[in-house]
């Protein structure tokens, strides 16, 4: 079932094909987030070179056997926060030698605020939500949760989402 449930992802022959004839060309081939066919198929066609940046956090999929079976064999992981390896480690399994814990920047360290504000439409100060628009990540509740504090406080925050 779950062979049939990556079978219904986004992925793409054309890369991996292409992978193929110039792995030699390659020391790593850094791919995520965890949640995509074209990530699994690079860590279970090239493990010894396949270094993932999963985003893994707590959602029914992340606890698929699939993941575990193709991100336990790569080369290495990339995480972006201590939680997220011992996430990684603790619940789901997946142990790897060589794995680090990167972190993540968004932005530069010295962003200009107003320019973020600018581009965002407003002189407020701004939430960011970035990520997949999909039920499970329960987006319509954020979304009635976001406007209810703005209702309660509406010169506090404005609200952003993309992904």
């Amino acid at each position: 079932m779950e062979e049939q449930y990556l079978n219904e992802l986004i992925h793409s022959t054309a890369l991996i094909d292409e992978l193929q004839k110039r792995i030699a060309e390659f020391d790593a081939i850094v791919a995520g987030p965890y949640l995509s066919r074209l990530t699994c198929e690079v860590a279970r066609k090239f493990p010894d070179k396949a270094i993932i940046l999963p985003c893994f956090h707590d959602e029914p999929l992340a606890r698929l056997q699939a993941w575990r079976d193709a991100y336990g064999e790569a080369a290495g992981i990339f995480f972006h926060s201590p939680q997220e390896q011992e996430f990684a480690q603790a619940v789901l399994g997946i142990n790897v030698p060589g794995s680090q814990v990167i972190g993540t920047v968004v932005g530069d360290e010295q962003g200009d605020p107003q320019r973020g504000r600018q581009l965002v439409g407003t002189d407020r100060p701004y939430v960011v939500y970035c990520g997949r628009y999909h039920p499970q990540k329960r987006l319509p509740e954020l979304i009635a949760f976001a406007d209810q504090y703005r209702q309660q406080h509406p010169d506090r925050f404005a609200f952003v989402f993309m992904g």
